[in-house]
């Protein structure tokens, strides 16, 4: 269906490549830029100008989230306690599929992990992770002032898995030994 639409197109316009080696090469580089849309009526490659702007439209980016600085933050609350809804199903061996916690809005992602395995999550610290909706991951170093979290703020546990080349079936039946 392209490759009769260039044909038309070329055959209403008159268009004609002296360069093509012959007729099938010639078709062959007007559908390839056709697909690109860096085809005009002369055939010679301009690049199309409405391109980037519908690639844009089509792929619309995340919106950022503008975060109030962790000093101010920490002053609007005045050092007071927020509860933290959690989603914990990530973690099989626990009994309920959320908790609200009470936390300190100047305590860390990594405080808040102490504090579920004091409860008796089963996860290890560095297998669990921390995702906001609309913060993404939270890194263990960080505040939760930092994160503006507040009052009645949901966050879900996230077991992180080993990262990097994933272990298919038919390495398995190697073993350790193997590698």
């Amino acid at each position: 269906p392209l490759r009769g639409l260039v044909m038309t197109h070329l055959e209403n316009e008159r268009v004609f490549m002296v360069n093509a080696r012959s007729k099938s090469g010639f078709l062959y580089s007007l559908c390839e830029k056709a697909k690109q849309g860096c085809l005009d009526v002369r055939g010679f490659g301009n690049p199309d100008p409405w391109g980037p702007f519908l690639v844009s439209q089509a792929c619309p980016r995340s919106r950022s989230v503008e975060l109030v600085n962790e000093g101010e933050w920490l002053q609007r609350f005045n050092g007071m306690p927020v509860d933290l809804v959690i989603d914990t199903s990530a973690d099989t061996a626990a009994r309920v599929p959320s908790i609200q916690l009470s936390m300190r809005l100047d305590s860390t992602v990594a405080d808040l992990k102490a504090r579920l395995i004091d409860i008796g999550f089963t996860l290890k610290p560095n297998h669990m992770g921390f995702r906001g909706p609309d913060l993404g991951f939270l890194r263990d170093t960080r505040t939760l002032a930092y994160y503006n979290l507040q009052m009645g703020s949901s966050l879900v546990l996230t077991k992180r898995e080993r990262g990097g080349v994933t272990r298919t079936r038919s390495h398995m039946h190697l073993g350790a030994a193997a590698f």
